[in-house]
C-alpha cells in the first residue's frame, strides 16, 4: 500500500468536497476545460487515481492547487475562492504527513 489508510481517507474526503464545487462550476473561461463534462471527468480521474493508489496523484494535486492553476482559477471564476483556500490548506496539511515536498517526490532523508 502506497498511502496509509488515514491519508487515503483524507484525500478521498478532500476530493469529494472538491467535486461538490466543481460539479456546480459553469464558468470555465480561465481553465484548461472546454466543457463541464471535461471538468467532471478530470475530477473523477483524480478519484480513480486515488482508488488505484497512483503515486502520481500527489504531484497532480500539487500542480492543480497551485496559485493561478486549475482549481484557483475555477474557484475565482465561480465564486468559491475562499473555499478554495480552505481546500488548498487541507491538501497542504495532508501532504505534509506524506513526506512530499513541493512536487519533488518523497523526502528520503533519514
Amino acid at each position: 500500500m502506497i498511502y496509509d489508510e488515514s491519508i487515503l481517507k483524507a484525500l478521498s474526503d478532500l476530493l469529494l468536497e472538491l467535486e461538490k464545487y466543481t460539479s456546480q462550476s459553469s464558468q470555465l473561461m480561465y481553465t484548461e476545460f472546454n466543457s463541464q463534462d471535461e471538468l467532471n471527468n478530470y475530477v473523477k480521474g483524480l478519484r480513480s487515481q486515488l482508488e488505484q493508489q497512483d503515486i502520481n496523484l500527489i504531484g497532480e494535486l500539487q500542480v492543480a492547487f497551485l496559485p493561478t492553476s486549475t482549481f484557483q482559477e475555477l474557484a475565482l471564476s465561480n465564486g468559491w475562492g475562499s473555499d478554495y483556500l480552505l481546500l488548498a490548506d487541507k491538501l497542504d496539511k495532508i501532504l505534509s504527513t506524506t513526506g512530499y515536498k513541493q512536487s519533488k517526490g518523497p523526502d528520503k532523508r533519514p
